[in-house]
């Protein structure tokens, strides 16, 4: 069975003279596995050192237990940051959409800063730069309105001194900005595979579409992420009973 760990501060959680604690609880997790499941997610092992904390005789004083309680929190929300995050790049990790989104944020701050007009590709017209797109970008990188001249005019002199060095501005250039393209890609696709959905399982998906969209978000989970099928469908579970309740995917 694979320990699907994604955080090594977990080793640390009872202190440098408790690594036996550990390695324990570990093999508690891998002899009482979920039935049918080929692999130890990090839920199950939080589990696993909780209840092994209740009893856990090691403990200086309550203060001491309290204080590892503490720190297993600490993980756990770690935890919970990463997975958010690894969910929402696998569902906007769409190379072709980002660049295409970046082209577009660059024609219009361009425009906007030499006070020029941006031909619509569709229709062939000159318009005025498009604000709405420029501040949906970066308004989720916080952004603010009186700072959104200094951030497209930073842009613009990066790709100035890219050019004069003979370089090529990437959507991954800029790490703000390729941030900020990130999320509002993710923003702009999350409502087309409902992912209040993922907290299903994919069996009991009915939707050929959906089911073929849950899919490849899991494949991309297991290709750039390292999950197995077991831990991919986990996740999606846990991060879409997240969207269930109305939460932030990322905070």
């Amino acid at each position: 069975m694979r320990v699907l760990l994604k955080n090594r501060a977990l080793l640390k959680i009872s202190g440098k003279d408790s690594e036996e604690f550990i390695q324990n609880q570990f093999s508690n997790a891998i002899v009482n596995p979920r039935m049918g499941s080929r692999s130890i997610n990090p839920f199950m092992l939080f589990a696993q050192i909780r209840e092994g904390l209740k009893t856990y005789t090691g403990f200086k004083n309550e203060d001491h237990k309290t204080e590892m309680l503490k720190r297993l929190e600490l993980v756990e929300k770690e935890y919970d940051r990463i997975v958010k995050r690894e969910v929402q790049q696998a569902l906007s990790s769409s190379e072709e959409a980002i660049k295409s989104l970046c082209t577009n944020y660059i024609d219009n701050i361009v425009a906007y800063i030499n006070e020029e007009k941006v031909v619509n590709p569709i229709t062939g017209k000159d318009e005025e730069p498009n604000e709405q797109l420029m501040r949906g970008i970066e308004q989720k990188i916080g952004i603010a309105t009186g700072m959104k001249d200094d951030f497209r005019r930073e842009i613009m002199n990066y790709m100035g001194s890219l050019a004069a060095k003979g370089k090529v501005f990437k959507y991954e250039s800029n790490e703000q900005l390729y941030k900020a393209l990130e999320k509002k890609l993710f923003e702009d696709m999350k409502d087309s595979i409902k992912l209040s959905s993922l907290a299903q399982d994919a069996s009991t998906v009915v939707d050929k579409e959906l089911l073929e969209k849950i899919n490849a978000l899991k494949q991309r989970l297991i290709k750039d992420f390292g999950y197995d099928e077991d831990s991919a469908q986990d996740v999606l579970t846990y991060v879409g009973s997240i969207f269930a309740r109305g939460d932030d995917v990322e905070e």
